[in-house]
């Protein structure tokens, strides 16, 4: 009995955090649409969303994750805008001050909305084997 109610907390709490995880996604587009006029006052927002979506991880692979979406991600935006390919309006420099913080964030939010997905369709293929 305590096993199956073990099982089933599991279940509630993976189904809460991927909800958390997609209504952090919407927010982080949210912001962007919100705020890309402002962009020191959305650099303090992502700074938040960052410190909420980190805290009380255990282990430092999300944080590794998003260190690695805040250098690469605006590395290949910062090659495309000075090759010409496109460019951000009201922009102080190449890209924007915020686009760092969208990309880690979006690199964590993406991770974790995949490694659910995974393990729901692990537990479903298990179920169909006889």
């Amino acid at each position: 009995m305590e096993i199956l109610n073990l099982s089933t907390r599991l279940k509630v709490k993976g189904r809460v955090a991927r909800h958390a995880d997609l209504l952090a996604y919407c927010g982080c587009i949210s912001l962007t649409c919100l705020f890309w006029q402002e962009p020191y006052i959305l650099v303090v927002l992502y700074v938040l969303l960052t410190l909420l979506i980190l805290i009380n991880r255990k282990g430092t692979e999300e944080a590794a994750l998003f260190l690695a979406g805040f250098l690469l991600g605006p590395i290949a935006e910062l090659a495309c805008v000075l090759s010409g390919a496109w460019q951000y309006s009201g922009a102080q420099w190449p890209i924007p001050v915020w686009l760092p913080f969208a990309w880690g964030i979006a690199s964590v939010l993406i991770y974790r909305i995949a490694r659910y997905n995974l393990y729901l369709n692990a537990n479903r293929s298990s179920k169909n084997v006889p």
